[in-house]
């Protein structure tokens, strides 16, 4: 690791370049020796062992079968079923309002 920075740093001093590309061959130096760190291949966490933990990863998992659904058709019972078409229903009807009121400023009512 540090030959890695050593021989980049050396390559930066040897090319003749701007001050301005300096600078940036410097963060992309910096930048290439922290990917490498962070990429090291080591298990830097630990998964929860929870029983919740676990529910959600059966979910995620279903959720990327390649099945051919979309993810709003995948559901999971009657409660996302019953959300889903409240939804569909509050949607319908505030459309209908505003339709209904732009009708109403567009053609308003004639006063005798």
């Amino acid at each position: 690791m540090l030959n890695q920075v050593h021989l980049c740093f050396f390559n930066l001093v040897e090319t003749r370049t701007t001050p301005n590309m300096k600078s940036l061959r410097v963060f992309q130096c910096v930048l290439q020796s922290s990917v490498r760190r962070a990429s090291s291949g080591k298990n830097l966490g630990v998964v929860p062992n929870k029983e919740g933990y676990k529910k959600l990863q059966k979910k995620q998992e279903v959720m990327c079968l390649q099945d051919g659904l979309l993810v709003w058709q995948k559901s999971f019972g009657v409660f996302d079923g019953l959300l889903r078409y409240l939804t569909y229903g509050m949607l319908t009807v505030g459309t209908g309002i505003v339709v209904m009121r732009t009708f109403e400023m567009s053609f308003p009512a004639k006063k005798e």
